[in-house]
């Protein structure tokens, strides 16, 4: 959040929750086409139990060092 501000980055471009998978987006794994774009249709099935359980959370709030 700080490298965001920094950054002047305004409140759509800034992330509000992050979530961070083991595995690759690959070809093989059906996340990307041949030529490496993402199959959004493909990714919002897959991940959709990930994608639900962070809207339901509360945002990330930024912590002080």
């Amino acid at each position: 959040m700080k490298l965001a501000t920094e950054n002047k980055l305004n409140s759509l471009e800034k992330p509000k929750q992050i979530q961070l998978l083991l595995d690759p987006w690959t070809v093989d794994n059906d996340f990307l086409t041949p030529t490496f774009k993402m199959k959004r249709n493909i990714a919002k099935i897959k991940l959709q139990e990930d994608i639900t359980r962070m809207y339901g959370e509360s945002l990330m709030k930024e912590t002080k060092k």
